[in-house]
């Protein structure tokens, strides 16, 4: 997460987090709601946007996975941000579980995070050797973006995740923020940034 006055220094930025162990409240994703919206998926077809470079890669946006029970759940949290690039690692991998190291991020005006490719997290347990290929990005409020004239709106303007081509920051694809949304892309190759809040907060 950077603002306007750190976006000069050169070099690497040390980013200093907290881990809690917060309590799951007994009611948390035990019901569907009576007003529960099903849940959509639409993979990005890339060779349609601005950005065809992108063809082959791969991001899906998800609806409605998620939107109160998590909101409930995140609130005791103290935000942070950190990123790992991990080895590289030739090796036959397969699906195993989902990192269960959260990263809960709060940011408001005038703040960003700087065009950049995600990179693994991993570690080891018992022999065997963890890493992450995917982002998974899960919006917790709304941005104006999204919400149009819907009343009340929305107080978050800005925070789109965009992903952006390396030699033209003009083109680009935006996913904005919209509560229970997620946003799941590879690390391998897609240079993406977190565009300046220009009002409100963005959670995520």
């Amino acid at each position: 997460m950077s603002s306007p006055n750190e976006a000069t220094r050169s070099g690497p930025v040390k980013v200093v987090y907290q881990s809690l162990t917060i309590p799951i409240p007994d009611s948390f994703l035990v019901i569907d709601p009576l007003d529960s919206k099903p849940i959509t998926a639409q993979k990005v077809n890339w060779r349609s946007t601005l950005l065809p470079e992108y063809d082959g890669f791969y991001a899906v946006l998800a609806e409605d996975s998620v939107a109160e029970e998590l909101a409930e759940v995140v609130e005791p949290w103290s935000p942070s941000a950190s990123s790992r690039r991990g080895p590289q690692v030739d090796r036959k991998s397969h699906f195993s579980c989902v990192n269960q190291r959260m990263r809960f991020l709060k940011y408001g005006g005038g703040q960003f995070f700087r065009p950049h490719y995600d990179g693994p997290y991993s570690y080891s347990d018992k022999g065997d050797v963890y890493q992450t290929h995917y982002t998974i990005h899960l919006y917790l409020n709304d941005s104006v973006a999204e919400a149009g004239d819907a009343q009340p709106g929305p107080e978050l303007l800005g925070g789109a995740t965009s992903f952006l081509s390396p030699d033209d920051h003009d083109l680009k694809l935006n996913a904005n923020p919209k509560t229970g949304r997620v946003l799941i892309f590879q690390h391998k190759g897609l240079y993406q940034s977190g565009d300046e809040v220009f009002a409100g907060i963005k959670e995520g």
